[in-house]
């Protein structure tokens, strides 16, 4: 097995590779702090987006997240999405919103059939200041009994949860 022998040359030239990066970033960090008069910190305002997906159920599965499987029947959702239509003001945000639910079930050992599923316009309403959203009528996961949900939004509006039921995300 050849052993490779760095020289002083090559060593010097390694160190300058890992030396200037970050004598750069300190410098580049230093031209970005400032002294005493710093403005203060805002938050990034989070703004609905007209459309989220499930990215990860409340379980943590990953979509397809399987619903129910009692050996005879598979039902899978293969897609969730949120679809946000505004019709309020700015000073009061409301709209509606449509559900668009894509499933896939198996009986026995027949192919899986998806069925994709858009459900009325439901409302929502902005319920406070800290982008808390209510969503009415929604049937969560499984579907059950429709009931209103908390619709968070998270990091500056590209990201949102529903307790019990997911991550959603912006495309």
């Amino acid at each position: 097995m050849p052993v490779r022998i760095e020289h002083d040359g090559d060593l010097a030239h390694a160190e300058r590779r890992r030396v200037v990066p970050l004598v750069v970033s300190a410098f580049i960090a230093a031209g970005l702090s400032c002294s005493g008069n710093c403005p203060p910190v805002t938050e990034v305002p989070r703004v609905l987006a007209p459309r989220y997906r499930l990215v990860q159920s409340a379980t943590g599965q990953l979509p397809p997240v399987v619903l129910s499987d009692d050996g005879q029947r598979r039902v899978r959702l293969l897609g969730d999405t949120l679809v946000f239509t505004p019709s309020g003001s700015a000073a009061l945000p409301r709209g509606t919103y449509v559900e668009i639910l894509v499933l896939g079930v198996r009986d026995g050992t027949a192919d899986e059939v998806a069925t994709r599923t858009v459900s009325g316009a439901r409302a929502y309403t902005l319920v406070s200041s800290d982008s808390l959203y209510a969503l009415s009528e929604f049937p969560g996961i499984p579907p059950g009994a429709p009931r209103t949900v908390n619709f968070v939004l998270r990091a500056a509006g590209s990201m949102a949860v529903i307790a019990g039921v997911g991550i959603y995300t912006a495309p």
